[in-house]
């Protein structure tokens, strides 16, 4: 739900407006198991989408509502789009070379952060390997762990995330994922498989009568 959503990021910069100045130009934030907010991104796709992951990155940090941003990145592609630590350079590069003076401030602001630590970028095999999320390695989860809010992008990562099971449409995500995901948890994806938790009562039988392939057309999201 978006204003969920929106009480997990109010949530973020109520506990931030305690630590040292987070912004990239402010100098290295205390995230990270460093006393700081840390929210980790777990990325999915380059291009326009990865520039909306690092435009966002840019707001948590800019606003105080994380001192530290991770992005996971995948360490190797299983689909070509598959953003890994290249893109993130490239994506970086290609601001600095733009046109429009906002871009290029806001791939200073980004290229600030990363020498500064407050976004750090960081891959693993487990983003591509054929595993469940509640098979990741311990390391993994421990670092996960570290930070206030993680956010996991994409149909193939929610699948994973709910097993790849055909749960009662209604089935509350916390049920599925409270017990063993090692942080706070946001979830976005667009439907592409015939799986979904989380949905009110009657969402997913409104959708079906709008539209038969609501689940698997790629125009509905979460």
């Amino acid at each position: 739900e978006g204003s969920e959503a929106c009480e997990l990021l109010l949530n973020l910069r109520a506990q931030t407006t305690e630590t040292k100045d987070a912004s990239p130009e402010g100098g290295r934030g205390e995230g990270g198991g460093q006393g700081g907010v840390c929210v980790d991104i777990v990325n999915d796709n380059s291009g326009v989408e990865l520039l909306c992951d690092l435009i966002f990155a840019d707001f948590l940090l800019a606003h105080r509502m994380a001192a530290t941003v991770r992005l996971h990145v995948k360490g190797e592609p299983l689909f070509v789009s598959d953003a890994m630590p290249k893109d993130v350079a490239s994506h970086l590069q290609a601001l600095d070379m733009g046109q429009d003076q906002r871009l290029k401030d806001l791939g200073r602001r980004l290229r600030a952060g990363v020498e500064g630590g407050v976004l750090q970028v960081e891959s693993h095999m487990f983003w591509t390997a054929p595993r469940l999320f509640w098979e990741m390695p311990l390391s993994l989860a421990a670092r996960l762990s570290e930070a206030a809010l993680v956010v996991v992008k994409g149909d193939a990562n929610y699948r994973r995330l709910v097993g790849d099971r055909q749960w009662a449409w209604e089935t509350p995500l916390s049920e599925v994922i409270g017990d063993w995901f090692p942080s706070c948890a946001l979830v976005l994806r667009t439907f592409k498989a015939e799986i979904a938790v989380g949905l009110r009562a009657g969402q997913g039988e409104a959708a079906a009568k709008e539209d038969a392939n609501w689940l698997t057309n790629g125009k509905y999201a979460s």
